[in-house]
C-alpha cells in the first residue's frame, strides 16, 4: 500500500481559497516516479488516437499558439491531447469523474493556473466550486493538481 501524497509542511500551512490558482505540478509526477506521458497516451487511446510507443509519446514537437503565434516544444502525447482530444465535445462530460474532469480542464487550458471558480466553469459545474476546493485543496494530491506557486 502506498503512502498518501501529502504536500510539504510549508504548503500545508498555505491558506487555500476559491481564488487560489491551481495547476498540474509536473514535478509531482517525477517525485511519485510516475510518467505523465503514459497517462496522456491512455487519454489519447480513449479517443482512438494511438501513439506507437512511450518513446513516440515523449517525442518533442512544436505547438503553435493560434492567438500569439508563440511556438512551444511539447511532447507528442501532450500535442495530441491538446489538438485532437481537448477540442472534442466529449473530452469533459458530466459522466467524467471530478478528478478526471479537472485534470482534463488543465490539459485543455495548457496547464495555465486556474482558480477553483474557473475550474468549475471549465468543467460545466459552476455550483460545485466548494466541492472542487475540498478535493484539490486538501492534503491529498490528485494527479499532481496543487496550488500554483510562482518560482
Amino acid at each position: 500500500m502506498s503512502t498518501p501524497n501529502v504536500p510539504p509542511m510549508s504548503r500545508s500551512l498555505q491558506r487555500i481559497t476559491l481564488d487560489t490558482p491551481f495547476h498540474i505540478d509536473l514535478s509531482w509526477w517525477k517525485e511519485q516516479d510516475k510518467d505523465l506521458h503514459i497517462f496522456m497516451r491512455e487519454i489519447c487511446l480513449q479517443y482512438g488516437i494511438e501513439l506507437e510507443s512511450i518513446e513516440d509519446a515523449k517525442t518533442e514537437v512544436d505547438l503553435i499558439d493560434p492567438n500569439s503565434g508563440e511556438v512551444t516544444h511539447v511532447s507528442k502525447a501532450y500535442f495530441m491531447v491538446r489538438t485532437r482530444c481537448a477540442t472534442r465535445d466529449d473530452f469533459i462530460t458530466t459522466n467524467s469523474s471530478l478528478v478526471d474532469a479537472l485534470f482534463k480542464a488543465f490539459l485543455a487550458n495548457g496547464n495555465q493556473p486556474m482558480t477553483v471558480t474557473e475550474l468549475a466553469a471549465a468543467i460545466g459545474k459552476p455550483q460545485q466550486a466548494a466541492t472542487i476546493l475540498r478535493t484539490i485543496g486538501g492534503r491529498r494530491i490528485y494527479s499532481g493538481m496543487r496550488p500554483f506557486t510562482a518560482k
